[in-house]
């Protein structure tokens, strides 16, 4: 919020105060620490950032909760560290006074059923979640921990069920927060509590603990003691005072119907859109289509068609796009080592020396003075590592190219590997677009040892690369990716990437194409795929793609990689493509596939009816 509106974070917090807000949750803590977080949460705020929002919030008078996710791939020092940093920040409120401070601590358990981290294999060493024994030890380690400071430690009946909640009442915990009605978070993570608690239930749980309940405000006030018999409650006097009375009973007891029910919604196969795209194609006899298969021309077209229905397929004038560009690249040295690369150069070689500022001037100064009919400027480049002294004077140089870019009207796309938050920011303000692909998220291809990736391409991580599409989005930042096929991929692993881009699509709509490439080998690349991709398949991926993705995210193909195969280009068009992407002097990620002359493209288009 503070980003959006341009004002500081004290700045967002006071307008916040001052609109009525009079609490903030501490949630989005995960881990305090930052080699853990780079893995779990790269987009998120950095462990000192996530304590700087919080410390401001209490100085501005706004009590806040603490959390901490755990069970994936912390050790119990980053928990210990954890805790030891909430005593600290915990220390700041207290000595400054007033009503600031952290209110409680919930540990969170990680719920791993639906996490695609977990799920898809995303992130190495990733564990299915706590043992019950972790999860008893660690709220009994936070009260100790935490004695004296912060006094609540709230076990969460969402993640561990009413049971375990109740046991962690004997392990230091003196809350099982709220009723939530429909907590939706845990839920779609897998987890098979959230539901709802009614008031009765919970105050049955303390009651079965030897414990007295009573109901709190959000800040810890009590507000009602309740007797120790969960059937003598309801007749006790303040619960009568509440209004609560019998008819609110029922309503609890009846409240899928009143309230529905979140776990009912998850289930209905009318928001799966996953199991809705699987159904479809059975339906339009078309399940046969898939990666690994050869299929005619006319199964195709006639299948794709079905699958989209209604979609861009069928827009009147089948319009298919491109874009006018010309490639910079200020320098081919790349520190990753993909087996498959046509464009990488090593750091020495004749290839890899870095362009002057000048030289890049004096390029695109001349591409403007010839009146070439050219929009777009693809930045690409190679990528110097993160932790290495000269990626300052990198990136600089990547942002030198974008300014002098948009200096002479044109419109900057920038595509040159991972760049961290504030890298990301500092291109945004000057590029029209960017991108990264995807390729693929499995971890299974990442670490072939007869795959593309084995003599060393850390950027390529999997894991690394879907968080940057994740960062585009939170930072807004208009974005093309794509999935590379035919690196050894299975069906179910190439479903899985396209899926991620849809879900991430779903979640901020920042995408705004989707390439399939097919790996085309080159004059450079070293790798020998036990298996070449054939290129009969790739009207079939696009199909997948279209039927898969969210309609306003496009498909693009690359023309130049199935110039071979004119038959292939148009089946990809008849199957859902509708780009063809930045169409350049010279591919220079593949320079040995030529782009097409636009206007016999656009001849052979017209022949078929686009």
């Amino acid at each position: 919020g503070a980003r959006t509106s341009r004002r500081t974070v004290p700045e967002m917090l006071r307008a916040l105060r001052e609109a009525g807000v009079d609490s903030l949750p501490g949630t989005s803590a995960e881990i305090l620490d930052d080699s853990v977080r780079s893995r779990l949460a790269a987009a998120r705020l950095s462990s000192q950032e996530w304590r700087d929002v919080i410390e401001a919030a209490h100085a501005e008078g706004l009590p806040t909760t603490s959390t901490m996710m755990y069970g994936h791939i912390e050790t119990p020092l980053h928990i210990a560290s954890h805790l030891h940093q909430l005593r600290e920040v915990q220390a700041k409120a207290v000595a400054r006074g007033g009503p600031g401070r952290l209110t409680e601590f919930v540990p969170l358990s990680f719920v791993s059923a639906e996490a695609p981290m977990f799920r898809l294999q995303l992130l190495p060493g990733c564990r299915a979640g706590p043992s019950g024994i972790e999860v008893l030890l660690t709220h009994a380690v936070a009260r100790i921990m935490l004695d004296g400071i912060v006094d609540n430690i709230q076990a969460s009946w969402v993640k561990e069920g009413p049971r375990m909640a109740q046991v962690l009442l004997h392990a230091g915990v003196n809350d099982l927060g709220g009723t939530l009605i429909n907590e939706s978070i845990s839920t779609s993570a897998g987890s098979k509590h959230g539901q709802r608690l009614t008031p009765e239930e919970l105050r049955s749980i303390v009651c079965g603990a030897g414990r007295m309940p009573a109901q709190r405000s959000t800040t810890y006030q009590v507000l009602n003691r309740f007797a120790e018999s969960p059937r003598a409650e309801l007749a006790n006097e303040a619960w009568e005072e509440a209004g609560k009375g019998m008819a609110t009973q029922k309503a609890w007891r009846d409240g899928d119907t009143r309230f529905g029910s979140y776990h009912s919604l998850v289930k209905s196969p009318q928001w799966r859109f996953k199991a809705e795209m699987v159904a479809r194609r059975k339906r339009d006899g078309s399940a046969s289509i898939g990666h690994g298969r050869v299929l005619q021309t006319r199964e195709v077209t006639t299948a794709s068609f079905a699958m989209v229905e209604a979609g861009i397929a069928s827009q009147p004038q089948k319009t298919v796009t491109y874009s006018p560009s010309f490639t910079v690249v200020p320098t081919f040295e790349c520190f990753n080592s993909c087996a498959y690369c046509n464009f990488r150069a090593r750091r020495g070689e004749p290839r890899a020396a870095w362009m002057s500022s000048d030289k890049i001037r004096s390029i695109l100064e001349s591409l403007r003075k010839s009146r070439a009919a050219v929009d777009e400027i693809l930045v690409l480049g190679g990528e110097v590592h993160p932790r290495s002294g000269r990626r300052s004077a990198w990136f600089a140089l990547i942002k030198e190219v974008c300014d002098i870019a948009q200096e002479l009207g044109f419109l900057p796309h920038t595509n040159v590997g991972p760049l961290t938050r504030q890298e990301m920011e500092s291109l945004s303000a000057s590029n029209a677009s960017m991108g990264l692909m995807l390729e693929q998220v499995s971890r299974r291809v990442y670490e072939s040892r007869k795959g593309p990736y084995l003599r060393g391409a850390p950027s390529k991580e999997p894991g690394l690369r879907l968080a940057q599409l994740n960062l585009a989005g939170e930072l807004r930042i208009p974005f093309t990716t794509g999935v590379l096929v035919g690196i050894g991929e299975t069906e179910a692993e190439l479903e899985q990437s396209i899926d991620a881009i849809a879900e991430s699509h779903l979640r901020y709509s920042h995408i705004q194409e989707c390439i399939v490439q097919p790996y085309r080998p080159g004059s450079r690349d070293t790798w020998a795929p036990s298996t070449r991709f054939n290129l009969e398949e790739l009207p079939a991926v696009v199909a997948l793609a279209r039927s898969r993705l969210p309609r306003d995210v496009v498909v693009q193909v690359p023309p130049n990689l199935v110039a071979e195969c004119p038959d292939v280009l148009r089946a990809c068009l008849e199957a859902g493509a509708r780009d063809l992407g930045g169409v350049s002097p010279r591919d220079e990620v593949n320079p040995d596939y030529a782009f097409p002359i636009v206007d016999d493209l656009a001849d052979r288009l017209h022949e078929w009816g686009f």
